[in-house]
């Protein structure tokens, strides 16, 4: 399960940072996760909260945010949303796309009280 290295990795940066600013409690995480990250966002949750026990975060949210695979067609220019098994271009069946989006795994920011 990655997902628990994740969430340890991103407990690490948030720790460094809030300790670059001075400390405090963080109440929320906000996180974007791409649908082609590799990333189950239930596991990743779990493995989050398992994780900040006796941190600074202990008892913050972890906020995930979807992003789903977006698609660009080099043929027909037709930008479209693509799905876990295919990346071919539905309006003229192109099957190389290019992705626009949907890999990401970001620190998008977080709450401190």
């Amino acid at each position: 399960m990655h997902e628990l290295s994740i969430a340890q990795n991103i407990i690490s940066v948030v720790r460094q940072e809030l300790e670059k600013h001075g400390g405090g409690v963080v109440r929320r995480v906000r996180l974007k996760v791409g649908d082609w990250s590799g990333v189950e966002a239930e596991s990743l949750s779990f493995c989050y909260q398992a994780s900040v026990q006796e941190t600074p975060l202990e008892g913050s949210e972890l906020d995930i945010e979807r992003v789903p695979l977006r698609c660009s067609c080099p043929s027909c220019g037709a930008e479209f949303e693509g799905d876990r098994f295919s990346r071919a271009c539905p309006h003229c069946g192109e099957p190389r796309t290019e992705l626009l989006s949907g890999t990401e795994l970001e620190i998008v920011d977080f709450e401190v009280a």
